[in-house]
């Protein structure tokens, strides 16, 4: 399970299987989906990395040896190509099951450059919400969006804000949460400032 989000829905499209219908073994990518999974499958093995995110994941002992075991990835309508094709290399045979899509929102494009100008950093929770907000800030204000200190989830989307040509090397906390987040920022004595992320 790749997010919450994932657990929700896939709790809430699952057809009925008895009392207890997920599988012996689970696998989360961070803390939030490992806490979604341990209140609707209380009986299961909870798989989660020290490090959130697909290559904690990998790196798991677990998903050392998986040739000709059959795994399912349940995640939102988007491929998750790092841990998709290194499974797949592994020898695993895969089932991607998509159980919700992410919508962007489209605010006032005034108000977006208010809130650019007016923040020193910005938490952007993926690389899909990242290019999203890029979108989103008109052209009068990219120069300042480029400037601002960005706190992401993982080193993927690290390597997406330097090729986008952020100036400041972006933050990535030890755990994806909202505390995560903000320690990170308040270690770097930056102000939390705008906040970015997908509407699901």
């Amino acid at each position: 399970f790749t997010s919450p989000n994932g657990v929700d829905w896939a709790l809430r499209l699952a057809p009925p299987t008895g009392a207890h219908p997920w599988p012996a073994r689970l696998a989360a990518t961070g803390r939030g989906t490992a806490r979604a999974l341990r209140a609707c499958a209380s009986r299961s093995e909870i798989l989660l990395p020290e490090t959130d995110g697909t290559a904690g994941l990998l790196a798991l002992p677990a998903f050392q040896s998986v040739a000709g075991h059959r795994l399912a990835i349940i995640r939102g309508m988007r491929p998750l190509a790092l841990l998709e094709n290194r499974l797949r290399a592994l020898g695993a045979e895969l089932i991607t099951v998509d159980v919700y899509q992410r919508r962007a929102l489209h605010p006032n494009s005034g108000r977006v450059s208010a809130l650019i100008d007016q923040a020193d950093a910005a938490i952007v929770t993926s690389g899909e919400s990242l290019r999203i907000l890029w979108d989103l800030t008109p052209a009068s204000s990219r120069h300042k969006l480029l400037s601002l200190q960005l706190v992401v989830p993982s080193v993927r989307v690290v390597q997406l804000a330097q090729e986008m040509g952020f100036r400041h090397q972006p933050l990535v906390p030890n755990r994806v949460s909202d505390d995560g987040f903000v320690q990170v920022l308040l270690r770097c004595n930056v102000k939390p400032g705008l906040q970015h992320s997908q509407h699901e």
